[in-house]
């Protein structure tokens, strides 16, 4: 998990200090949530068993993961919101 963090938290440090590509962090923030979903981190959906499978349930994680790293990355551009909002 400290990979992870680490690969999210460095492209995000850097895209702070200057302008990176979106293609650059995507990349970075997809790497990030493969190394959570490798790590044994996986969504089960108890309602849903057919997205209980190993694949679809990997898809799944990476999907999400990738969705609340952009969307709080969203958020942190606008001064200040993401602190209130995590808190």
């Amino acid at each position: 998990y400290i990979a992870s963090t680490m690969t999210v938290g460095i492209i995000s440090f850097l895209d702070d200090c200057r302008p990176v590509s979106y293609r650059v962090r995507l990349f970075f923030h997809l790497l990030g949530a493969l190394l959570i979903t490798i790590a044994g981190l996986n969504i089960k959906y108890s309602a849903f068993p057919f997205l209980n499978n190993t694949l679809s349930s990997q898809a799944l994680t990476v999907f999400s993961l990738i969705s609340l790293i952009n969307a709080t990355n969203f958020l942190d551009g606008l001064n200040g919101l993401l602190a209130g909002s995590v808190v």
